[in-house]
Formats: C-alpha cells, structure tokens, sequence
C-alpha cells in the first residue's frame, strides 16, 4: 500500500494509481515489477512514490525417475512419450530429444535401447530422463500352417511317380515359398527371411486307394519346422504334399490273356 501523504496544510491527498511496470527475460527467470502511486495537492504540485520489486528464479525442479520396459521384439521399442514436467512456478518446460542409444547383438535377436530427454529451466537448472527397454526375441514366427489335407500344400500335378522328390536331392524352395504364403507365415519381430528345415517324410506309396474313394493315387508328404534367425519355432509341423493319379495293377484269372 501507498504511504498516507499529507500537504503543508495538513490536508490528506489521495494518490492516484498504481501504475504498474514489468521487465523480464525471454523465459520469465529475471523480471522487474515497479507499482507507482502519484500525489497531487490543490497548487498542482505532484509526486511519484514507487516500491519496486526484482526477484530470479533460483529454485530447481523435479523430474521423474527414470523408467525401464522390457518388450519381446526389438521393433516394440518405440520412443515414448516423455512426462509433463513444471518448473516451480508452474511453467512447462519443453523436453529436447530423444537422443537414442543402444546395444544389440550381431543378429538382432537381444538388445538395450535408450531414449533420454533433457528438461532444461529457464534459471539454466538442467535434468534428464530416459526409458531403457531390454529387448529379447522370444516370439515365434506369426502365421498358421495353410489349410487343406492334413496342414499341407497339396501338388496334384503329377504324371508319373518318378516325379515325387526325393528328400536328399530335391530343391523345395517354390513350395516352402508357396506354404508360407499360404499360411501368411512371417518373423513377427524382425522380419528377416525365415529358416525351413526338412524335417521329416512319410514313405512313398504307391497306386493306392486309402481313403476308399477308387481313385488310386501315388505320392509323398514332407514336412518342415519354420523358425525365425533367433531360433523361435512354430509350434507345428507344416507340410506339402506331392500326389498323383494312377491305375491300379490288374490281375487277370489264370488262362486268360486280357483284351
């Protein structure tokens, strides 16, 4: 409040205001507020009476602690979003960042990523945070093995029973590239080329007719495990089966030559 401020005769003046003037930084830090009061008496003379007050930010700020996550694929360790942080006076300081950091194994199957965010005041007052996922690829490849007999892909094509690979020999790649189409079969973590192995194959059959239906058929069914680079394995077996049409070996009663 105003000092009371009387004339030579006594005679209490009233002052006029207060006006008021401000001076601060870009950030708010350092300022100046001056209230100012002026006083006339009844001869017209005036006078100012100002108090002014200077004040700097001097107090520091909080910050969250730091954070960790641990996720099943390299690929989930996205950037966060950082906390919402206020200095003393309850200005929002605007986070710079993220600088990233990281080590991963050769293959890309484990790793550590960093994201750290850097909260600086306007007093110069300066902090960080970060979120550190610890990454270890333990998911199997996604995708089904694709429907039809028995999980398979089925080639039907076939003209005679030579044709039916052999497993020590034969180039699959057109149907393990078929099978995992049709399973829509993926490394669900890196997306890196997937590994089929052989695993296994029934014995070839010849000329029979095991479901009954009088189509004799020849063939073979092999069967593959899929993993990802980290050595994740689907849980089944997929498989393609390679079959064809045939007839069945006649034998004629005895004497009788056949037409």
């Amino acid at each position: 409040m105003p000092p009371v401020v009387h004339d030579n005769c006594g005679k209490l003046l009233n002052p006029i205001g207060p006006t008021i003037t401000s001076t601060n930084n870009a950030g708010g830090c350092e300022a100046s507020r001056q209230y100012a009061w002026k006083y006339f008496d009844c001869e017209g003379n005036a006078h100012v009476w100002s108090t002014t007050y200077h004040f700097q930010y001097t107090a520091d700020f909080f910050v969250y602690p730091d954070q960790v996550d641990y996720v099943a694929c390299l690929d989930y360790a996205q950037p966060p979003v950082p906390p919402t942080i206020y200095d003393n006076c309850g200005q929002e300081i605007v986070a710079s960042g993220p600088v990233v950091t990281e080590e991963i194994s050769e293959e890309g199957c484990s790793g550590v990523r960093t994201f750290t965010y850097v909260y600086t005041d306007c007093g110069g007052h300066s902090h960080a945070w970060s979120l550190t996922y610890f990454a270890d690829d333990n998911e199997p490849p996604a995708g089904n093995c694709p429907s039809g007999t028995a999980d398979n892909v089925d080639v039907t094509d076939l003209a005679c029973i030579e044709d039916v690979p052999c497993p020590e020999a034969y180039d699959f790649a057109d149907k393990i590239d078929e099978m995992l189409g049709a399973g829509g079969i993926y490394d669900l973590c890196s997306g890196h080329d997937l590994v089929v192995t052989l695993d296994s194959w029934t014995a070839l059959w010849e000329c029979s007719d095991p479901d009954g239906d009088g189509q004799y058929t020849f063939g073979r069914t092999f069967y593959f495990s899929i993993a990802d680079q980290c050595g994740n394995e689907m849980a089944d077996l997929c498989s393609v089966t390679y079959s064809g049409k045939c007839q069945p070996i006649t034998t004629f009663p005895a004497g009788h030559l056949g037409a």
